[in-house]
């Protein structure tokens, strides 16, 4: 299991200087000016956790469940939890992936009773010379789909079904880039910082060949 690392942005120099440069652009430009407190410009640093592997048995089902592939690739493998064959068929079938992948939802039941949200996002099919056969500008933009369910119960879940296992080195960086370490929102007070370390964001990311199924 492989997790991204924390770091603490907010004593940088280069963040200090871009707070700094947030201060100053929230004043008004009236003769009266007032000094902005600095937690209204704190930058929020809670990172989303990528776990690579599936999410533990005894784990709730994710919020967010995001599958990745081709379209052969996602009608072959293994339907996901609750949803009936003809709506995962329709859902991928549909998809109109051009140069940058497409993606369609369907929500589901859960046992325990919450609903979760499945996503079939279909990878272009062409794929020029000049470009990897991983696609990974598609991958990390499909993989966005994902960050509505980071910080709900059961987190979100990922799973890439590739044309090949040598693809998974490059389909993981690529799903990292679409959850940056860092985020530039503004915080809401003093202790914004805390309730989004509370949050804990996950997301589970494994892999499946078409072959495999698995």
């Amino acid at each position: 299991m492989i997790a991204h690392s924390r770091h603490s942005l907010l004593s940088s120099p280069c963040v200090s200087a871009a707070i700094r440069l947030l201060t100053r652009a929230v004043r008004p430009h009236a003769a009266a000016t007032r000094r902005v407190p600095m937690h209204h410009v704190a930058l929020m640093t809670a990172a989303t956790t990528l776990k690579f592997g599936p999410p533990p048995a005894e784990a709730p089902p994710p919020a967010v469940k995001v599958l990745i592939g081709r379209k052969a690739a996602l009608l072959s493998h293994p339907l996901p939890e609750g949803v009936p064959d003809a709506v995962w068929k329709a859902l991928v079938s549909n998809a109109k992936p051009g140069d940058d992948g497409d993606s369609a939802s369907t929500t589901v039941v859960n046992a325990d009773g919450q609903c979760s949200t499945v996503v079939a996002a279909v990878l272009p099919e062409a794929c020029s010379r000049h470009n990897s056969p991983v696609r990974p500008h598609a991958i990390s933009k499909l993989a966005a789909a994902a960050s509505g369910g980071v910080s709900k119960p059961g987190g979100a879940a990922i799973v890439c079904v590739l044309d090949s296992p040598e693809h998974a080195a490059p389909a993981a960086c690529a799903i990292a880039r679409s959850f940056p370490l860092f985020s530039a929102k503004k915080g809401g007070g003093p202790d914004a910082g805390a309730e989004v370390a509370e949050a804990e964001p996950t997301v589970h990311v494994s892999f499946a060949t078409e072959a495999a199924g698995h």
